[in-house]
């Protein structure tokens, strides 16, 4: 599951480009109407890439595989899908876009390393860091807050940041290496990060300059992704048998959003009408994108007929008009996705 790939935050970064676009209404099984799902390119095999975020005017940005071969970020908007380039590296990932189209995610630099990006008007501006070599960018809200995490000088430990006014900020940790994922148009940020020891981690939430550890489902980690307009916090979290579970945090409690009969689920992001998207994980096999929504779980590739030829493994975004963007196999190939429910 993505929230739990340590390797890519210790490795930093893959990423991603490309462009063969096809829109197929897809009929979903016991429905009068059909949902639309559009394949948005290729996506490298164990990159843990894809379609990444979508703001309300149902803009996609995300990472998918370049002509050269190696993963760019792109953005796909008004049926066309643009390369966003590199900061002078070889790769580069949009993991986040905001209601003005503005982009941030994590770029390849010409000195070999990689640094946080926002890109506005056809412009990729580096962020820099927090006096390390690299850092990473994973959301933006709609006042071009940015946040992300960065190495600090000496590149032995990592922190969360807020890049905000031109300035990149240092949001401290819980004791340990951490990272935020999410920020909102109140301008509260969620994330994890480490205890004293780097050895176990928590999900928190900063906002008026004091960084809250939300605690775990009765186990020892816990990990948020994101949070939404009304400060409902998405994640998973440890229930006690060092497995992972979706929760959902809001007013100060965190439920158990389970696992709908499977091995293990991450919730990945949510609406401000409270709808959840991310992924479960079988006992064996690849994972399944889910939705969770008023209640009720719902595995993605039971919205499609088995003759459509995909086979959605994770959802990673969805907008207030509940289309959903992530990664799955069509015809036996990764590729990226956008549907949009019936």
């Amino acid at each position: 599951m993505r929230g739990q790939q340590t390797r890519f935050i210790l490795t930093m970064f893959t990423v991603v480009a490309i462009f063969t676009i096809a829109v197929v209404p897809v009929a979903t099984a016991g429905r009068s109407k059909v949902a639309e799902i559009t394949d948005l390119g290729a996506v490298l095999e164990g990159s843990d890439e894809g379609a990444l975020g979508i703001n309300e005017h149902g803009e996609v940005v995300g990472a998918v595989v370049a002509l050269n071969g190696t993963h760019e970020a792109f953005l796909y908007a008004h049926g066309v899908e643009t390369d966003l380039g590199t900061l002078g590296g070889s790769t580069s990932v949009a993991f986040g876009i905001n209601g003005r189209g503005h982009v941030v995610g994590t770029a390849g630099t010409s000195a070999g390393g990689a640094h946080a990006f926002l890109y506005m008007r056809g412009d990729m501006q580096d962020l820099g860091t927090l006096g390390g070599s690299g850092s990473g960018g994973y959301a933006i809200n709609d006042r071009d807050e940015v946040v992300g995490f960065s190495s600090l000088a000496g590149d032995q430990e990592f922190h969360p940041f807020l890049y905000a006014n031109g300035h990149m900020t240092d949001l401290g940790s819980l004791g340990g290496n951490g990272m935020a994922r999410g920020i909102n148009n109140r301008g509260q940020i969620v994330g994890f990060s480490f205890q004293p020891g780097n050895q176990n981690y928590r999900a928190f939430v900063y906002q008026n300059g004091i960084m809250s550890d939300l605690g775990t489902l009765g186990g020892i980690f816990s990990w948020a992704n994101a949070i939404n307009n009304r400060g409902k916090i998405v994640g998973y979290a440890d229930p006690g048998n060092g497995t992972a579970h979706a929760f959902l945090y809001s007013n100060g409690s965190m439920t158990d959003l389970g696992t709908f009969g499977f091995a293990a689920s991450t919730a990945h992001a949510i609406n401000d009408l409270g709808q959840v998207v991310g992924t479960v994980q079988p006992l064996s096999g690849n994972t399944l994108a889910f939705l969770f929504d008023r209640g009720e779980g719902i595995v993605l590739n039971s919205l499609l007929p088995a003759d459509s030829g995909w086979s959605l493994i994770d959802a990673f975004g969805i907008n207030n008009s509940g289309v959903i963007v992530g990664v799955g196999y069509h015809n036996g190939a990764l590729r990226a996705y956008s549907l949009t429910p019936p």
